[in-house]
């Protein structure tokens, strides 16, 4: 017995050790193979970063050419060397030119989008590049373009950006002054009142240089007896991805870029306007009822006043200069890119628009209310202010208002839960300030200012006893795109440019697109 005992346990043992050794092989192999799919995915890894950095050397080096061509370009444009009617063909034939340096291979091909003839020189490039052997390409779409490159910012300002609540901006954002944060908007009721809400939102890049400030405290002002008031007081902050988190909503990025921007000479532009008319046929006043069509052929000179009613049209086959004011709604049409509306208008009363459909550009030489809808693809230059009430432009194009003066954009769409969409750009050499507190309003195209002041709360507004108003509550909660004053940039501005858009005397270049397919 004790003899078979111990046969039976050196067989056990025996099966021990072999069933260990087999888990061990198989364990082995499992690492094996582990290994060895491990070190491929490694190699394939490795392979697709050195493909994927070879092809962004080849863009990059078509892009680094073509900056260097523009550069030169603009050298013998600045120095006066080569005529403006010149410009489109000698970046035409050095585009077609251009050769790949090394063994980089890579495309151009290009397309003249506006050649000159109504003061707009546009190219737009294609740099096309293959993505090792897999069939695959990449593209970058840039446009060279002679628009003032003011336009290719969402929000841009050389002073001051108060933002008061909770704005919501898309594009790119850039203060040449101060930055200031807030998480309350402001509004006015016989004084400025402030409500709580949201700090801003800004989905883009953001460059300041000037100082970071957000909110510090309300500090109230005034006594029992006339009444208190309060009145925000900022701090710096250093603008460090953990505090930019506190002060926005939505975390912008910091870019380093101290390009400059180019300031529109509206004034400027609005006195070269101003000058009579040659071969100008002359009427005493012009007043256009509903329903009635006026077509004037040749340059016009009104001695008095223009007065449109709803529902009418003036075409004008020539450019119309009118020096007393101006009543405008329903139709006006410029046959030529080129013909243009002046109006000289009165300090004591405004050019007033409301519901009038605009195509072509129209220079005033005083102020504008814009009332109701102004729907265009084209631009207005206002030597004075602006104020915009009520105001809609449902035109696929943009809207550029332009002025000398300040601009205010307030009582829009009050109260509604939808925002009003406005295609616009708006323009000031002087102080821009937008209201979204009662109003609901989404800007699509983008907004310059000397100094700009955006206020704004998130959700729903309502009417409340007297002049109060109320709001949704729990405002950090709200998305930021509820915001009821939205910006958001418009790429297609410099794609359609509106009828009499700024241009520079220089040529920009601008990447619209990189694509991997």
């Amino acid at each position: 017995m004790k003899k078979l005992f111990l046969r039976n346990e050196s067989g056990y043992s025996l099966l021990v050790v072999l069933m260990v050794m087999t888990l061990l092989s198989v364990v082995g192999l499992m690492v094996m193979g582990i290994t060895v799919n491990s070190v491929k995915h490694v190699t394939v890894n490795e392979q697709s970063v050195k493909v994927k950095s070879a092809t962004d050397m080849a863009i990059e080096e078509a892009m680094a050419q073509i900056d260097r061509e523009v550069e030169e370009l603009n050298k013998d444009i600045k120095n006066k060397t080569i005529l403006i009617d010149a410009v489109v063909s000698r970046l035409n034939n050095s585009l077609n030119n251009l050769k790949s340096l090394g063994t980089l291979p890579y495309t151009i091909q290009t397309q003249t989008i506006k050649d000159g003839s109504e003061g707009i020189y546009q190219e737009k490039v294609t740099i096309k590049t293959p993505v090792g052997t897999s069939g695959k390409f990449a593209t970058r779409t840039i446009l060279i373009s002679s628009i003032n490159n003011v336009f290719k910012y969402s929000t841009v300002t050389p002073g001051d950006l108060v933002l008061n609540g909770a704005a919501y901006i898309e594009g790119d954002v850039r203060v040449g002054g101060n930055l200031y944060s807030s998480n309350y908007g402001k509004y006015v009721d016989g004084i400025n009142l402030y409500e709580k809400t949201s700090f801003p939102a800004l989905n883009g890049n953001l460059t300041v240089l000037g100082n970071h400030n957000r909110l510090s405290n309300m500090d109230r002002r005034g006594n029992w007896f006339f009444g208190y008031y309060y009145v925000p007081v900022f701090q710096n902050f250093s603008p460090t991805p953990v505090e930019l988190k506190k002060y926005f909503s939505v975390v912008p990025r910091m870019p380093v870029n101290s390009l400059p921007v180019e300031k529109v000479d509206v004034a400027a532009m609005i006195l070269k306007k101003s000058g009579n008319l040659s071969s100008s046929k002359t009427l005493g006043s012009l007043n256009v009822n509903a329903n009635e069509t006026v077509r004037l052929t040749g340059n016009y000179t009104i001695n008095n006043d223009l007065v449109m009613k709803e529902g009418s049209r003036l075409e004008v086959n020539g450019s119309l200069k009118v020096k007393g004011n101006a009543e405008l709604s329903g139709t006006i049409t410029t046959q030529n890119p080129n013909d243009y509306i002046y109006i000289q208008g009165k300090s004591s009363s405004p050019v007033t628009i409301s519901n009038l459909t605009l195509s072509g550009q129209m220079y005033l030489g005083y102020s504008l209310d814009i009332q109701n809808n102004l729907n265009t693809n084209g631009s207005i230059y206002v030597m004075g202010n602006i104020d915009v009430a009520n105001f809609t432009n449902n035109d696929p194009g943009t809207l550029l208002l332009l002025a000398e003066g300040d601009i205010k954009v307030s009582n829009n769409n009050l109260y509604n839960d939808l925002p009003k969409p406005i295609n616009a750009f708006l323009y000031s050499n002087s102080q821009l300030e937008i209201y979204g507190i009662g109003s609901h309003l989404k800007i699509t195209g983008g907004i310059y200012g000397k100094d700009i002041i955006l206020n704004a709360v998130k959700g729903k507004t309502k009417k409340g006893s007297g002049s109060s108003l109320i709001f949704e509550s729990n405002q950090d909660g709200l998305p930021p795109e509820s915001s009821r004053l939205s910006v958001i940039y418009k790429k297609d501005l410099i794609l359609n440019p509106p009828t009499g858009i700024p241009v520079s005397s220089e040529l920009s270049v601008e990447i619209l697109d990189t694509e991997y397919e």
